[in-house]
């Protein structure tokens, strides 16, 4: 189970990092006419979600706590684009949770994937199950980057 999470996980990190190392700053805060949240949005979002990936692998917390209002679960993107940290610090801080999560799971003891985790209130389910959603979730926001990249003219 642990090669295809790593398959999954590492699959994702590269398509991402391709879809955010090019981006100039002013169009991290383009919003495609409101169809999505900012490219700078997500990428918080998707390293807030990393750690805690790495939180279940057994990891301590490392996420920015002045950011997590800004881009945990359930958050919306803010209208004044003046509270957001800079893009290449929020890229950086997803860069180096990556990694983190990738050594984790290296060493991570596959007998406890059946153990249930609480995620949030009410959102319970075992940690294999958690580690899948998040392979999916992230899939799902490079769908909204790529959204984004189109309405810029990026490739």
């Amino acid at each position: 189970m642990k090669e295809n999470l790593k398959f999954m996980f590492q699959s994702n990190q590269n398509v991402l990092k391709r879809l955010l190392d090019d981006v100039g700053d002013k169009e991290t805060l383009d919003r495609a006419g409101g169809l999505c949240n900012p490219i700078r949005w997500q990428a918080g979002h998707l390293a807030w979600c990393a750690d805690l990936v790495a939180w279940l692998l057994g990891g301590d917390r490392a996420f920015p706590e002045k950011w997590t209002a800004l881009f945990e679960y359930g958050s919306k993107s803010p209208d004044d684009n003046t509270v957001f940290p800079p893009y290449r610090e929020i890229c950086g801080k997803l860069y180096e949770l990556q990694t983190k999560v990738n050594d984790l799971l290296e060493a991570f003891d596959e007998s406890k994937f059946a153990d249930e985790v609480e995620l949030g209130e009410d959102w319970r389910m075992n940690r294999l199950d958690a580690l899948f959603f998040f392979g999916k979730h992230d899939s799902y926001h490079a769908g909204q980057i790529t959204i984004l990249r189109k309405s810029l003219g990026l490739q």
